[in-house]
C-alpha cells in the first residue's frame, strides 16, 4: 500500500455511506492540513471555449498534492502529460499517466499526487456566454469544512497573497 493509501486507509463494517462520510471527512482533514502548509502550490489553469464547451487545462507540479472539487456533473477528463496517483473516496488508489482517457461521474472527489509534472484537461457542456465562474458553480458541488471554510475560496487567496509576495 503506497503513503497516499495509508493516510487514507479506513475499517469500514460494509456500510458505504458511513465509510463514505468517514472518506471525505478523511480527505477534509488532508485538506485542512495542506491549508495551514505555508507551501501553498498554485496550479496554473489554462480555460478555453469552443461553441457548446468549456475546456479547463490545469498543470500540477511533480511531488505536489492536490485535493479537487466534488463534481456535480459526468463529464470526460484526460491526463495529457504526466504521471499520478489518484484516490477516490470509495475506491482504491490507481496510477494515471498520460494518455489516459476517462469519465468523471457526479460526486467523485479525487486526491491526487504528481509522480511526474502533470497536465489533466476537462470537459464540460456551456451555454454560450456562461462564464467560468458559473459553469464551476454549476459542475461543483459548494462543499465546505465542518467549520463552514470554504477550502477553494481560501486556497485561491493564498496563492494570491503567495504571488502579491513574490512581486515585492
Amino acid at each position: 500500500m503506497n503513503e497516499l493509501a495509508k493516510v487514507l486507509e479506513f475499517e469500514s463494517d460494509g456500510d458505504i455511506e458511513v465509510a463514505l462520510k468517514f472518506l471525505h471527512a478523511r480527505v477534509d482533514a488532508l485538506e485542512e492540513k495542506m491549508l495551514e502548509s505555508n507551501d501553498v502550490i498554485d496550479f496554473p489553469l489554462v480555460h478555453r471555449f469552443v461553441p457548446g464547451m468549456y475546456i479547463r487545462e490545469i498543470f500540477m507540479p511533480k511531488g505536489s498534492l492536490a485535493v479537487s472539487v466534488i463534481h456535480n456533473t459526468e463529464h470526460p477528463y484526460v491526463c495529457l502529460k504526466g504521471d499520478a496517483s489518484v484516490f477516490i473516496p470509495g475506491g482504491e488508489v490507481v496510477r494515471i499517466k498520460a494518455g489516459h482517457i476517462g469519465v468523471t461521474k457526479p460526486g467523485t472527489r479525487r486526491v491526487l499526487f504528481m509522480h511526474e509534472d502533470t497536465v489533466w484537461v476537462t470537459f464540460h457542456p456551456c451555454e454560450d456566454g456562461e462564464t467560468v465562474q458559473q459553469i464551476e458553480d454549476r459542475v461543483r458541488e459548494k462543499h465546505l469544512l465542518p467549520d463552514g471554510r470554504d477550502t477553494r475560496e481560501e486556497w485561491r487567496a493564498k496563492v494570491a497573497a503567495k504571488k502579491l509576495e513574490g512581486e515585492k
